[in-house]
């Protein structure tokens, strides 16, 4: 196993990881979502864009990072 693999299943785990707890605080993540969308430049140019950001919304979005995730970590076992 060389030192690539070792990160790409590291990188994988962490991908997973990051899509669970999106999943699990999908509340918290949204909200921080809205306030970064409001406090930023996009909202003055799309006003209505933070409204987009839901809790529902973020189940998807955790899910994608979870299947990519295990994308990665498959993908250090393929020469």
């Amino acid at each position: 196993m060389t030192i690539e693999s070792i990160i790409m299943m590291v990188a994988g785990a962490g991908a997973v990881v990051a899509g669970i707890c999106v999943v699990a605080f999908r509340r918290r993540v949204a909200a921080k979502n809205r306030q970064n969308i409001e406090n930023s430049v996009s909202e003055k140019a799309f006003p209505g864009l933070a409204a987009g950001s839901t809790p529902s919304r973020m189940v998807p979005v955790g899910v994608i990072l979870m299947i990519a995730g295990v994308m990665v970590i498959g993908k250090a076992f393929v020469p």
